[in-house]
């Protein structure tokens, strides 16, 4: 374990939930997002950008180790956490996905 994998790990369990919590929000419409509505889908376009947010912030509490999941095992490295981060910050939130990206940043240090 290097010297910033703890720091890294607690910024990127932050920026989980927040991914989450805001497309939730985003879902119900109340929250800041930046989602973009899908025109042939009038009315589903944040409801299916919350789902894939969702599960995005999903991904990123199971490879960090807050949530156990048998079935999906993704390793905590700075690749991954780079991806996830991205996609977190263009489904999801804005302050989630940089935390993410820049956990993975600390990573890769």
């Amino acid at each position: 374990m290097a010297k910033n994998d703890g720091l890294a790990k607690i910024l990127a369990i932050i920026g989980g939930i927040l991914i989450i919590a805001e497309a939730i929000l985003g879902m119900l419409g109340r929250g800041v997002t930046n989602f973009v509505e899908l025109d042939f889908l009038v009315g589903l376009g944040a409801v299916i950008y919350g789902i894939i947010a969702i599960v995005i912030g999903l991904l990123i509490l199971i490879s960090t180790g807050v949530i156990s999941s048998k079935k999906a095992k993704i390793g905590f490295n700075g690749l991954v956490i780079l991806v996830l981060g991205i996609l977190g910050f263009l489904f999801g939130s804005n302050i989630g996905g940089i935390l993410v990206i820049i956990a993975a940043i600390l990573m890769f240090i």
